[in-house]
């Protein structure tokens, strides 16, 4: 069985790239070509540990903004974030910025390579990971026992929020068969769309490997005793940073009565940003929030019905000004929501009565 490894890397400091160090020596052990596939530079030394690295500058990150005027195909079932507050339910399926994209490009990206340089398998590694010993056995294993029974990949299924889904690290994926499911690179936000329909990543790697007819596959619940020493997750992402995840904000739309709208925040981080918000409706100020927002803090205020209804039936638009301040970054939302694109927006961000 022809088979490779791909690493795939974010590694843009020092204390990252020395992770990255210790990922690669821990994999060579397995004594595979290393194909290391990165958005960020990769020093000469990290270079020089694998056998083929490629290194690409666009990191596709999308703002939710970037999806309001499109045909979303978002349903309840897809994965979301659901707070409730003040007698209130907010749920948002669309993260105010979100690097989903740019982790599926890593993983195209490199699967393209490894398919362009002949190879048959590929191990999916993130650089974040360490192999130790007995895992290492493990992995070997699996190899052996995908090439004696003719296995078509392998991987653990999981839940993610009730959501199928499979465990990042490690798989085993057939290189040809991935191509065919997917080759494509995600450049705007309609090929998000057409790719993923919003699922994410763990999500739309489980339902590629439900296409394969012979996978080899352990439960979540065993993988301690296959992995027992796995270093995993050595590094934060931007799930720990305000301007991707955990910052509710902006105009939610009632599920049951889409003429029923407010604007609402609420901060699910560990961290105070300072946020603005402005309402402009027919040239007037409506309504404007600006203020330090702690952990935990919420706010929320209800748009006048008439307004909405003049919205729904004219050609009126409400102007939306966010900007969200942390870290000496600022972030700017800027949309409108029309008649045109209220279906949309009504599916990314719901709220409720409770």
């Amino acid at each position: 069985m022809n088979t490779c490894i791909i690493i795939l890397s974010y590694a843009d400091n020092e204390e990252k790239e020395k992770i990255l160090n210790d990922c690669i020596i821990s994999l060579k052990k397995l004594n595979l070509p290393i194909l290391l596939v990165s958005h960020a530079p990769i020093s000469e030394n990290n270079q020089k540990l694998c056998d083929y690295s490629l290194y690409e500058k666009n990191n596709t990150l999308f703002k939710e903004t970037d999806f309001f005027n499109h045909n979303l195909p978002i349903t309840e079932a897809n994965f979301n974030r659901q707070y409730f507050f003040g007698g209130i339910s907010t749920r948002t399926y669309i993260q105010k910025k979100s690097y989903n994209a740019s982790a599926l490009n890593l993983l195209i990206n490199g699967v393209n390579l490894a398919n362009n340089l002949g190879f048959e398998h590929s191990l999916i590694w993130e650089f974040d990971f360490v192999l130790s010993d007995k895992s290492r056995d493990t992995i070997l294993s699996l190899l052996e026992i995908i090439n004696k029974n003719n296995h078509d990949c392998f991987y653990i299924p999981c839940k993610i929020s009730g959501i199928n889904a499979s465990y990042p690290i490690p798989q085993i994926l057939p290189i040809k068969k991935f191509v065919e499911y997917n080759s494509k690179i995600i450049v705007t936000p309609q090929d998000f769309i057409n790719i993923t329909k919003f699922q994410i990543c763990e999500e739309w790697m489980y339902n590629f490997y439900k296409t394969l007819s012979n996978p080899l596959l352990i439960s979540y619940d065993e993988y301690f005793s296959y992995f027992p020493d796995m270093l995993d997750n050595l590094s934060s992402s931007g799930l720990s940073n305000p301007l991707f995840n955990g910052l509710n904000s902006g105009v939610f739309i009632d599920k049951n009565d889409k003429k029923n709208w407010v604007f609402s925040i609420y901060n699910d981080t560990v961290f105070t940003v300072n946020y603005t918000c402005n309402l402009v409706f027919d040239g007037y100020e409506i309504q404007t929030y600006t203020n330090e927002v702690h952990p935990s803090c919420w706010s929320y205020n209800k748009i006048p019905k008439n307004i909405s209804e003049e919205i729904i039936n004219s050609d009126k638009f409400l102007s939306v000004y966010e900007k969200i301040s942390y870290n000496n970054t600022d972030v700017i939302y800027e949309y409108k929501i029309n008649k045109e694109n209220l279906e949309s927006i009504s599916k990314a961000k719901v709220f409720f009565y409770l």
